[in-house]
């Protein structure tokens, strides 16, 4: 089992959060910031993201080839990734 640490910081473009693995992995999001928040696959967008700024913690499962991307409508927003494989 690994487990990788990050924080990282969202803007305008979609911003890399998880890339693909060697197995499948459980991910989990905690935002810190104003900023609305969107996740999704590589062209994600504020109009079919999923917004995870109101809730304060997201834990997701992704298979070994998915990735994770995110956006904010404005400005930046910094994201902490905890990923275990």
């Amino acid at each position: 089992m690994a487990v990788l640490s990050d924080t990282i910081t969202v803007g305008t473009t979609p911003t890399l959060l998880v890339g693909v693995t060697q197995a499948p992995k459980t991910v989990i999001l905690t935002g810190h910031g104003n900023n609305d928040v969107w996740i999704g696959g590589p062209t994600v967008n504020t109009t079919d993201g999923t917004n995870v700024k109101h809730v304060p913690q997201w834990v997701l499962r992704l298979g070994q080839d998915d990735t994770l991307y995110a956006i904010t409508g404005t400005g930046t927003h910094d994201i902490q990734v905890l990923t275990i494989t």
